[in-house]
């Protein structure tokens, strides 16, 4: 049972046992309890596993009475050494972080796309399906400038802004998690949707 294609799933631990299989997962802190034990019993399911014999032990979950919470911005450090350029970002949340890097050429739009994809890269066990990032571009906003970033989805594309209050490359880390705030709060996931993803990643 590959409980990697589940989505908030950080480790997993699967032992048969006499009276059927015992699951223990440590989830992050965005899946809700009850979410991840019926996907674990759906996946079972589908593997040939019947999910009535399945205990689902889950570590980390929000209980479910809780507001879903929702990623911040800790962080972004960008590098700069010979002609490549390394943008990281830190996701936090409830003291759980989520890092994203990403290496490229140096170059200006090189440099604002490896924002964005450092943002996406963190998100990967939080979506499970490919995200492709489309666009990134700066605009001038009436008296204002803003961060426009467009990602890929399945068959939709998602748009965040965020105005520039500092510097550029931060904005674009901000427009990419605003983009990504409605699939973030997905719950539960679908499985079938999930497995016909047919973007990758860039």
């Amino acid at each position: 049972m590959d409980l990697s294609r589940l989505r908030g799933i950080r480790e997993a631990r699967v032992v048969a046992t006499g009276r059927g299989v015992e699951v223990t997962v440590l989830t992050l802190p965005e899946r809700r309890e009850d979410d991840t034990v019926s996907d674990v019993r759906t996946l079972a399911e589908r593997v040939g596993i019947d999910p009535n014999a399945v205990r689902v032990r889950v570590l980390g979950a929000t209980p479910h009475h809780n507001p879903l919470p929702r990623r911040k911005l800790s962080s972004l450090s960008t590098k700069r050494y010979g002609q490549r350029f390394t943008a990281q970002v830190t996701l936090e949340l409830e003291g759980d972080a989520l890092v994203g890097e990403v290496d490229v050429p140096v170059g200006r739009r090189f440099e604002y796309r490896s924002v964005a994809r450092a943002v996406l890269e963190s998100v990967r066990r939080l979506i499970p399906y490919p995200l492709q990032l489309e666009n990134v571009e700066i605009f001038n906003y009436g008296a204002e400038r803003l961060a426009v970033v467009s990602v890929g989805s399945r068959d939709d594309v998602l748009i965040g802004s965020a105005l520039v209050r500092g510097a550029e490359l931060d904005a674009i880390a901000r427009a990419t998690l605003d983009a990504l705030n409605r699939v973030l709060n997905l719950t539960p996931i679908d499985l079938a949707r999930a497995e016909t993803g047919s973007r990758s990643s860039t």
